[in-house]
């Protein structure tokens, strides 16, 4: 599926295994490259997903209740399964925004006992599993993989210290990290953010937070505002994937990523299309 180069980094480079309390285990990856990248695209799925399913319980469609309650669940586990720590994290907040947003709508209280039961599962799975291990060594000071990203996060600070204002040019972080670097090393700041500040200058990642949570922000407002029923389920659900991918961001790089990146544009396509319609009824007293 990935060609011959990009497989043989794949394999150099490989992160299909992790270690957990002296065991040995084979993370979920799909046809990613790695688990990381498949647990992004898990936690922006399972959330659409979710959104969807809240919205035909509203339209008493069981099928597709149970196709799109089916679809998100199994994102979920899968997101847990990757064993990746800061899917973990991202999806964490995001279930809690879609708590603390979504239970204080009347719609959603109507479906409170069928959200809980659900989240009360993935606890149980968490919590009965190696996972919990995986997640606790989020904070452990002797994991070698923090004290690698520790350091990474040192010297990407300091190489845009240096290329505060232009930056270094898109692609060419990996070269600053180390200029004898190979062709196809996986090499970045695990940091989407730093990445773009390395690459592209200050002004550059100020565009891109304001991209991200300009969109976010937004959609909250939106939400809390006059939300049509229709629409309130897509517009959390759009909210939930912006805030895994906004979180994720802070320790993976997926700017490179083919179908992570259409993903976020197909997200922020459907947020500008609910706030155009919004802006529309506006317009209209609808």
């Amino acid at each position: 599926f990935w060609g011959q180069s990009l497989s043989d980094s794949v394999l150099n480079y490989q992160s299909f295994l992790v270690n957990i309390g002296g065991a040995d285990y084979f993370r979920m990856a799909s046809l990613f490259p790695d688990p990381h990248n498949f647990a992004l695209f898990a936690g922006m799925i399972s959330f659409l997903s979710l959104a969807l399913c809240v919205y035909f319980f509203r339209e008493n469609k069981k099928p597709k209740i149970n196709f799109y309650g089916i679809v998100s669940l199994l994102g979920f586990v899968a997101v847990f399964l990757s064993f990746s720590r800061a899917a973990y994290i991202a999806l964490i907040t995001s279930l809690l925004i879609f708590m603390a947003l979504g239970f204080r709508n009347v719609f959603f209280q109507k479906i409170k006992s069928f959200l809980l039961l659900g989240i009360i599962f993935l606890t149980m799975i968490f919590a009965l599993s190696p996972i919990t291990g995986r997640f606790l060594d989020i904070f452990s000071r002797e994991d070698g993989s923090n004290i690698g990203r520790i350091q990474i996060l040192k010297d990407g600070l300091n190489i845009f210290k240096d290329n505060i204002l232009f930056g270094v040019g898109i692609g060419n972080a990996p070269l600053r990290y180390n200029e004898d670097i190979e062709y196809r090393n996986p090499t970045n700041s695990h940091n989407t953010y730093l990445e773009i500040a390395i690459e592209n200058g200050i002004l550059g990642l100020v565009l891109w937070v304001w991209l991200i949570l300009g969109m976010i922000i937004r959609l909250i407002m939106m939400f809390l505002g006059r939300v049509g029923d229709r629409q309130e389920a897509m517009v959390l659900g759009v909210i939930c994937a912006l805030v895994f991918f906004a979180i994720h961001s802070l320790f993976e790089v997926f700017l490179y990523s083919p179908i992570n990146l259409s993903v976020l544009m197909i997200l922020m396509a459907l947020g500008s299309v609910l706030l155009n319609l919004e802006r529309f009824k506006n317009s209209n007293n609808i």
